[in-house]
């Protein structure tokens, strides 16, 4: 069964949704938690001027406090858990952590289409080779599409 799970938040509503199932699959498998977060810098161009120092710290201790908000929760339902704030490519961040001797990954998802998983999500998905589990962030809307003939 699964021992270590993986949960990268992405800072969005999309955290919630996943934020849940991994706390069931944790406490079904007795397992513990590592939650991390990646920061990417922003993409710069040739003309953009230097990075806003005052606003990257704002976005690392926004960060910081949503990893110990969902850390607070899964400990107060008796898990152990070890957080991770990251700053570079998330991928290969998400990548490092799953062959430190994870079981599971607990991935949020795009809320848009039964397959949607996103760029990200894709490379995540090609490169880990450990179980996932894709949790869809929002209800998506129907499109209309109706149940039934």
């Amino acid at each position: 069964m699964f021992r270590h799970l993986l949960l990268p938040l992405t800072g969005t509503g999309l955290d919630a949704e996943a934020v849940r199932h991994a706390r069931a699959m944790a406490l079904l498998a007795g397992a513990d938690v590592h939650v991390m977060r990646v920061l990417e810098p922003p993409e710069r161009g040739p003309d953009a001027g230097p990075i806003d120092t005052l606003e990257w710290h704002a976005r690392r201790v926004a960060a910081e406090e949503g990893l110990a908000r969902v850390a607070d929760e899964l400990r107060a339902a008796g898990l152990t858990v070890e957080t991770t704030c990251a700053e570079g490519q998330v991928t290969e961040h998400i990548i490092h952590q799953v062959h430190q001797g994870v079981d599971l990954m607990v991935l949020p998802t795009g809320e848009f289409g039964r397959a949607h998983v996103g760029a990200l999500g894709g490379q995540v998905l090609w490169r880990s080779y450990v179980t996932t589990l894709l949790v869809r962030g929002e209800r998506a809307p129907d499109h209309g599409r109706r149940d039934g003939p």
